[in-house]
């Protein structure tokens, strides 16, 4: 399909702009995950930190051996080894709190919860919040899924695509007839 010289131009534009969208992730972040009792700004055990990279090797252990805790891109695997129990309620909070997301979040939802340990999530733009309750054994395990806000081009970003477009255009215009 042929479309005038200056659709062509706008079409390549919006195409490019359109592919520097990106899904925002947790690769790369550094996050805090700090195991709190009787609410979330008491440390209950020292907190861990890891750096989310694809795979296996950013798994740490919080209050060993219960919580093996596996950040994924979009996913936060939490393996429980032990046996105990959690005492979260509207009141108290008895559980896992996550801080250090460079992107914003805008939802968290329970995947699966195998032990019915999930109280309750609550999250902002930079944090979750993840109260439990009931007794617990190695067989359970909780996978939670997290969505981000789409990452959007930086001015820099727009200048240079509107700065190659422009180059295509003279291209065509003076060296392709």
């Amino acid at each position: 399909m042929f479309l005038p010289p200056r659709l062509n131009s706008l079409a390549l534009v919006l195409v490019m702009a359109i592919s520097t969208y990106t899904g925002a992730t947790m690769i790369g972040d550094e996050l805090l995950i700090r195991r709190a009792f009787p609410n979330v700004e008491t440390d209950f055990t020292t907190p861990v930190s890891t750096t989310v990279i694809a795979g296996t090797s950013d798994i740490v252990t919080l209050q060993a051996p219960f919580w093996v805790i596996n950040p994924e891109a979009n996913n936060i695997i939490i393996d429980v080894e032990g046996s105990s129990g959690m005492g979260g309620s509207p009141s108290t909070f008895d559980g896992i709190v996550f801080t250090g997301f460079s992107n914003n979040i805008t939802n968290v939802s329970v995947v699966t919860d195998v032990g019915n340990l999930v109280f309750g999530v609550d999250f902002g733009s930079n944090f979750i919040n993840l109260n439990l309750s009931g007794g617990f054994d190695s067989s359970d395990f909780i996978n939670l899924q997290v969505d981000f806000a789409p990452v959007v081009p930086e001015p820099t970003s727009w200048i240079l695509l509107g700065l190659g477009a422009f180059v295509i255009r003279i291209r065509k215009r003076f060296f392709l007839g």
